[in-house]
């Protein structure tokens, strides 16, 4: 038996590296696998390295090292001693096991002698697992952060490509673990639920290896927790690993480069059909955003859209507010999603050039907060655009164009990143004329997975096509001096983007699995490196609770009347500063956890309470009418 041992954890790796063990020795808790070592070959044939292959295995003070080599076709029915008249794959393995304390890193080196063939390695593969008969919570980056309370009794399978953040984890009332996935760009997480295995959960990562670019160290971090730790503390842990890494930049530092930034702390966003004419063209009126679910639920942000640019910035004035960006939705050529990516000369329905510089001009003259900007797209492309090229489209392997959704243009192709930096390049100067410096909304390209690129003119892999999205970010702040993008965005460009829009609160896994109960996990982590706001009704929440949310998870504003005022003023420190913690309050709950109330704290000493239930809250001296929150100093 090979050991690795401290005051926290034992790992033993058996002398044929077939069974791997892992003891949380303060918890008591054992994670087990029979198999840990897992390579499936050419999408075929599925090897359990160490019955297939040699085992060198060499310990050393902090970690156990293994290499595979001759590898041979053994049958999966090992008693009947068939052996395939020809030898498996020449590849080689070396495999890292490293304990840092607490902590369990498993690293999978590039593999050596690759051909071509592609390969998907599983390390380590059927470890890590919990029950699900027993009280404990599973908690998932899906929207800002879910929590699934087991017991659980049914059935659920579960994948997912790259997280929005690398990190996931399990709480008990014997402690917890967290993992982290380490450039999780190519890879695959499974999640397995009584499946395998009845009152057994079990997770495991699927690394894709190729000779072609897709062929490098993976690492995958296991970390014991305490007793009575949970997701804030899994939330700091990855926090403290990107500081470590020199990949968080906070608000503050942005603001230092790029003074616009500034303007959007405590900004009110206004994203809908903004008109740059100083009254409304003939036949178009004051309505609801396009933003819809379905015929039959046709408000959901229940929004003002089609006013004019000059109408927003002189009720902001008139209500006291000093910020406000508005991100025009439909400014480009041929309309909301549509016409890309051809953007320029804008939309003849909404002004001229002139009718942009004048209505940005106009909200500058009134406050040097007030923003107009456009939402603008350098992925999606559609048939409509005069400068539609499928060339430009990423390709897969079969040397296809990639399809993206269907929106108001039609079904889009989804253009390569290394291209869209050329659109980028030309547009942002002729836009940035239009409306100034300020902001601008880049749609999806934060959010959406990563492509690999088969294209011969421009091949990229999702790493390389990660790099990309990062310059054309950089280039946006560059110009304009801050850039927003979608969703919360996805971690590997929060040190380039400054908001993040239109996120859910939580997200199901399945349709027959556990209701998530929402957590900031996304805020705990990048509350005060990347603004943020959400829509009403969009997010899952309206009325009260969503106004309780907004102010629970420190989100900026979406509305000028009294509400929005409180946020964009009481909240304007609170903006830039660090989330501490979030915990659940007790209240009466007869509607299966959807009910809830809750506190956050925030490092300048904010503290809000949030009571979305249908009973009044009393926490110390506050007393908190349903469905309604409080922002004060912090009482406890």
């Amino acid at each position: 038996m090979h050991i690795l041992e401290n005051e926290n954890v034992r790992v033993e790796l058996s002398e044929d590296a077939a069974v791997l063990r892992l003891t949380d020795k303060k918890n008591g808790v054992l994670m087990e696998s029979d198999s840990p070592f897992q390579f499936i070959y050419g999408g075929f044939y599925t090897f359990d390295i160490p019955q297939h292959a040699r085992a060198i295995i060499e310990t050393e003070a902090d970690s156990i090292v293994v290499h595979f080599d001759s590898f041979a076709y053994w049958s999966r029915f090992r008693e009947h001693y068939y052996v395939k008249p020809e030898n498996g794959p020449d590849v080689r393995f070396t495999f890292r096991i490293i304990l840092e304390k607490d902590t369990v890193r498993f690293q999978t080196e590039s593999i050596e002698n690759m051909d071509e063939e592609n390969c998907i390695v599983i390390f380590p593969a059927s470890l890590i697992q919990w029950r699900t008969d027993t009280v404990s919570e599973l908690v998932l980056p899906k929207g800002y952060g879910s929590v699934f309370r087991f017991p659980y009794h049914g059935a659920c399978a579960f994948n997912w490509a790259s997280m929005l953040l690398p990190v996931y984890g399990v709480f008990s009332e014997k402690g917890g673990f967290g993992v982290y996935v380490r450039d999780n760009y190519d890879q695959q997480g499974y999640l397995n639920v009584n499946l395998r295995r009845k009152n057994i959960a079990i997770s495991e990562q699927h690394w894709e290896f190729d000779r072609t670019g897709c062929n490098y160290q993976r690492e995958l971090s296991l970390k014991f927790f305490g007793r009575n730790e949970s997701y804030v503390s899994l939330a700091k842990w990855y926090r403290s690993i990107l500081h470590r890494e020199g990949r968080f930049v906070t608000l503050k530092e942005k603001i230092a480069s790029s003074p616009e930034v500034e303007k959007l702390v405590g900004a009110v966003i206004w994203k809908h059909n903004v008109y740059s004419t100083r009254t409304l063209p003939e036949g178009v009126h004051h309505d609801y955003s396009l933003y819809i679910n379905s015929p039959d639920d046709p408000v959901v942000e229940g929004r003002p859209a089609n006013w004019t640019a000059y109408e927003v910035f002189d009720l902001a004035k008139r209500n006291g507010f000093d910020r406000v960006c508005i991100y025009n939705t439909g400014w480009n050529r041929f309309g909301f999603d549509s016409g890309y990516p051809t953007r320029l000369p804008p939309n003849p329905e909404r002004g001229t050039y002139e009718d942009f510089r004048n209505a940005a001009e106009y909200g500058r003259s009134l406050s040097d907060g007030f923003i107009y900007s456009v939402h603008d797209n350098y992925i999606d492309c559609y048939k409509n655009s005069p400068e539609y090229y499928v060339e430009e489209m990423v390709h897969n392997k079969n040397g296809a164009p990639v399809k993206g959704g269907i929106w108001r243009g039609g079904r889009c192709t989804v253009m390569c990143s290394a291209v869209s930096l050329k659109y980028a390049a030309r547009d942002f100067p002729e836009i940035a004329r239009m409306t100034g410096r300020g902001s601008i909304y880049i749609d999806v390209m934060g959010f959406v997975p990563l492509h690999a690129c088969r294209h011969p003119e421009h091949p990229q892999t999702r790493t390389e096509d990660l790099k990309s999205r990062r310059r054309l970010f950089a280039l946006a702040r560059k110009e304009f001096g801050s850039v927003a993008t979608e969703a919360a965005p996805a971690d590997y460009c929060a040190d380039v983007v400054d908001l993040g829009a239109f996120f859910f609160f939580t997200q199901k896994i399945h349709p027959g699995f556990i209701d998530p109960v929402p957590i900031p996990l996304w805020q705990l982590v990048y509350h005060d490196s990347v603004l943020g706001y959400t829509g009403e009704g969009l997010c899952g929440y309206s009325g009260g609770d969503y106004l309780a949310m907004t102010a629970l998870y420190g989100l900026l504003p979406t509305s000028l009347d009294e509400t929005g005022r409180r946020f964009s003023f009481e909240l304007r420190s609170a903006y830039c500063a660090e989330m501490l913690s979030h915990e659940f309050l007790p209240v009466a709950d007869e509607n299966g956890g959807k009910a809830f109330a809750a506190r956050t704290v925030f490092s300048d000493g904010t503290e809000v309470v949030a009571n979305c239930s249908d009973e009044p809250l009393t926490f110390g001296k506050l007393i908190l009418d349903s469905h309604s929150f409080h922002i004060g100093k912090k009482t406890s």
